[in-house]
């Protein structure tokens, strides 16, 4: 056989009928190699996840992917994501924590260590504002954000943003937490910290009573608003030991006609509150 051109590619090696011998440096024998090197690589992390004592194992099974799955604590602000589970109709789970310590599972999917937390889709979702879009978007016809298209939907998130910062991390926090508003372990620093946060609130309820118009916060319907109002008018109701219906007529209205609502009825009834 003639000797290949100088500088041109040299034909393969055949070293029987149908096998091919490639060079060191040829496409071929690289592709071959990478291939085989994934493959062992695929090999060795199916055995290290597999294994008993690889730290993957001890996380939490995930529910599927068509499963729903609601992380709440008895009558806490989970109680709205809770809610709206039942107003959009979805078929879901929950795991109810106690209220003085979160549990493992909790703490292994959200580091945060709060509630609520939701797995959908195969995701974990956590925060209020995030866990109600998501409800909404599934079932888009109901409307919970108020009706797209509209201001409705951005009066709701406005909604959602100052009772969530105002009301529930700033008024609430102080008045249930004031430890963690001051350095002092001093009992009488607690409690003054426990009257502003106290008096805070209550001048945020009297805005809440002055924006009302109706017994609906958002286009005279029923939205995710109105949920969210009614979790903090019955912690106040709970807590401050004064007639609220005197005080807040219109506020008070709205969380009457949102408690009769079935959803709320029976989210109540499985936390048992």
């Amino acid at each position: 056989m003639a000797a290949p051109h100088a500088g041109g590619p040299e034909a393969p090696r055949t070293t029987a009928p149908g096998t091919t011998t490639t060079r060191p440096g040829d496409p071929l024998a690289c592709e071959i190699r990478y291939k085989a090197t994934l493959l062992r690589i695929s090999k060795s992390l199916t055995f290290i996840y597999n294994h008993p004592n690889n730290i993957f194992s001890k996380r939490p099974k995930l529910p599927t992917m068509s499963e729903i799955k609601l992380f709440y604590k008895k009558g806490a602000c989970s109680l709205l994501p809770h809610i709206l589970l039942h107003e959009a109709g979805l078929s879901f789970t929950t795991s109810a924590e106690n209220n003085v310590s979160m549990s493992d599972e909790l703490l292994s999917l959200n580091p945060k260590g709060k509630v609520p937390l939701l797995i959908a889709n195969g995701e974990v979702i956590t925060e209020n504002i995030a866990i109600m879009t998501y409800i909404n978007n599934q079932v888009p016809e109901k409307n919970l954000l108020g009706a797209a298209g509209t201001m409705e939907p951005i009066r709701v998130y406005e909604w959602f943003s100052w009772l969530g910062s105002a009301v529930h991390a700033v008024g609430f926090g102080a008045f249930f937490r004031p430890q963690r508003f001051t350095v002092s372990e001093s009992a009488g620093v607690h409690d003054g910290i426990k009257e502003q946060a106290k008096k805070t609130l209550l001048g945020s309820f009297k805005m809440v009573e002055d924006r009302l118009d109706g017994v609906h916060a958002v286009g005279r319907k029923f939205t995710a608003a109105d949920v969210y109002l009614l979790v903090f008018w019955r912690w106040a109701q709970l807590t401050f030991g004064m007639d609220l219906k005197a005080e807040f007529p219109k506020y008070s209205a709205l969380a009457e006609t949102v408690a009769k609502r079935e959803s709320v009825v029976m989210a109540m009834q499985e936390e048992g509150i």
